[in-house]
């Protein structure tokens, strides 16, 4: 299992929407940023062919608005075309916000639309288990609950609440970052965590090879050992 399973945006600061506008902001040479009503975006073809919005997406556009620019130019008739960004566009249309594009000097060439397309789409790398475990630890450190954070980041609170739980674990937070282990398995780490000699045997069995369904065994025996523990 993956923290990703449970998310689908994360977007972590609300940030005040700018009046639209088709104005051009001040960018890098040859790059306009405007501001047009989603309403008023074209969106190319596409080669994603399938464009149904996840409802909690939806849910942080309307909450945040679109975030990160959309990329298009400028058509014929001076509409503005975005080619990387179209669910972001369509979402921006279900929440009536403006979409921030960067108008740059493309062009209609479907050979270079596809090209790019599949550059954008193929060559995103996601965030790492590691990367969103010390992310949302910094956000409690800030001081946003859990429900805080869930809402924040469009992920279920059982997933943030796990994911703070390896968070606080140093031997499973490391095992996750360094690649050592998955999450289910850092999550069994952290459920130990304070047991070194336990800690110790679930991350020699991790090292072994053992799947989820074994180490579910070992994990159900070292809790046997702690409860006859506690008794004597």
């Amino acid at each position: 299992m993956s923290i990703a399973e449970h998310i689908t945006v994360t977007h972590l600061t609300d940030q005040p929407q700018p009046e639209a506008t088709t104005d051009a902001a001040p960018t890098a040479a040859g790059v306009d940023l405007v501001h047009v009503p989603a309403a008023d975006v074209v969106i190319e073809n596409n080669v994603r062919t399938a464009a149904d919005l996840d409802p909690a997406f939806l849910a942080s556009v309307k909450r945040h608005g679109v975030l990160l620019p959309t990329i298009g130019y400028r058509n014929a008739d001076g509409a503005v075309v975005v080619r990387d960004g179209q669910m972001r566009v369509l979402a921006a249309r279900e929440a009536a916000v403006a979409v921030p594009v960067f108008v740059t000097a493309r062009d209609d060439s479907t050979a270079k639309r596809i090209a790019e397309q599949l550059v954008a789409n193929e060559r995103r790398t996601a965030l790492t288990d590691g990367d969103r475990i010390a992310a949302y630890r910094q956000l409690e450190i800030e001081g946003l609950s859990v429900t805080a954070i869930a809402r924040e980041t469009g992920t279920k609170r059982d997933a943030v609440k796990q994911t703070l739980t390896v968070a606080k674990s140093d031997a499973a937070a490391t095992a996750v970052a360094s690649g050592q282990a998955t999450f289910t398995q850092a999550l069994l780490l952290a459920e130990f965590d304070g047991d070194d000699e336990a800690v110790t045997e679930l991350t020699e069995c991790i090292a072994e090879g053992y799947d989820d369904d074994e180490l579910a065994h070992v994990a159900a025996r070292l809790r046997r050992d702690r409860e006859r523990a506690a008794a004597v």
